[in-house]
């Protein structure tokens, strides 16, 4: 890969940091499980593009929907055993935070919702597949890792919420480093 490349993808590293940045009237003290699902989640997602990234060309989409497959077999499994497992729905339980005063979903519109969720996950493992099979890891999983800026974006226009200027700094550095590794 050319200098810019390298360049662009540290850029793209600096910028997932400035976004995820949030504002806060206090020092908030990072819980260890916050960590840890952290470093879970960031693993899972390498792990599967590293995994789409493999997968011959010739399966196609096969690829991306066995994916999709495992993860829904996998969260099956786990629901079943937090209904059979008290402590197990006790520590799941912990990440089921629902801040007071916050809207509460029905279960009929929580499903629709989770089947829309399920159907845009398959949407963009398919695309970060023909991107995989179109370009290199390096670059895909960099422009994969700027993910938080839709979720900025999502919120500032259907939530309201306001954008700090280090978010904006990172958003601006994430568009620069995507323009550069277009270019490279």
């Amino acid at each position: 890969m050319p200098a810019q490349a390298w360049i662009a993808i540290a850029l793209a590293l600096v910028s997932a940091l400035l976004v995820s940045v949030t504002r806060s009237d206090a020092a908030v003290r990072v819980r260890p499980r916050t960590i840890v699902v952290g470093l879970v989640s960031g693993v899972g997602l390498g792990t599967a593009l590293i995994a789409l990234d493999r997968a011959p060309e010739s399966a196609g989409l096969a690829t991306a929907v066995v994916e999709i497959l495992v993860g829904l077999g996998a969260m099956l499994i786990l629901l079943a055993l937090t209904r059979l497992s008290a402590p197990l729905r006790k520590f799941f339980a912990q990440f089921d935070h629902q801040p007071e005063g916050g809207p509460v979903v029905s279960v009929g519109r929580a499903r629709v919702l989770a089947a829309a969720g399920g159907v845009l996950v398959g949407a963009s493992n398919a695309f970060v597949l023909f991107a995989l099979q179109a370009g290199s890891l390096a670059v895909v999983s960099v422009l994969v890792s700027l993910y938080p800026l839709a979720t900025i974006v999502l919120a500032r226009f259907t939530l309201q919420e306001r954008v700090t200027k280090v978010q904006l700094v990172g958003m601006g550095l994430a568009l620069v480093a995507s323009v550069m590794l277009a270019l490279s």
